[in-house]
């Protein structure tokens, strides 16, 4: 999930509003700085608050959202569109995010012993991040082609309930976990 998210949200995002919305490209630019921004002041809160809280929480809290929330996110970049909306959607999307990779790395490294933390991370992260990540560009415009806000939602909204399912039932939380 944490691929697509982030490179539908913080990439693609100024992009897809600009070619659904008619968002100039200025405007699209410079909300996309703004929510990078609360982009990079939330990562630490959220993991100040993990720390306190656990990881779980955070994904589980990351996956709902955009579950709930990206048809009507999406959904609300399509016509007349103005900077406002833009940046609204923007910054929720960036929030959402930002719930996940928060903890993301933490919990990654809190589920590997120490001799095959590098390759049991670094290996699978990164042929996903390749493979999901890197394609959520072209698959979201194919999507949108397809079938509009709706296409991009129902594939979004179908990694969130895998994410979902995979964090509620499987995924342990690693709060407590010691790193040796």
């Amino acid at each position: 999930m944490n691929s697509v998210q982030f490179y539908l949200w913080l990439i693609f995002l100024p992009t897809y509003a600009n070619l659904v919305g008619g968002l100039d490209r200025w405007e699209g630019f410079v909300g996309n700085i703004v929510a990078t921004a609360a982009y990079c002041i939330a990562i630490p809160i959220f993991a100040g608050l993990s720390d306190r809280f656990g990881r779980k929480p955070f994904l589980v809290a990351s996956a709902g959202c955009f579950f709930l929330f990206t048809y009507p996110l999406l959904s609300s970049l399509v016509g007349d569109l103005g900077f406002w909306t833009f940046l609204l959607v923007s910054l929720v999307g960036t929030l959402f995010v930002s719930l996940n990779n928060a903890v993301i790395g933490t919990v990654f490294a809190e589920l590997f012993p120490t001799e095959v933390r590098t390759s049991g991370i670094g290996i699978p992260y990164a042929v996903s991040a390749a493979i999901f990540g890197g394609t959520a560009p072209m698959a979201s415009t194919w999507l949108h082609q397809s079938g509009g806000p709706l296409s991009i939602s129902a594939y979004v909204m179908a990694i969130c309930a895998v994410t979902l399912v995979t964090h509620l039932l499987i995924t342990p939380e690693t709060r407590a976990r010691p790193l040796g």
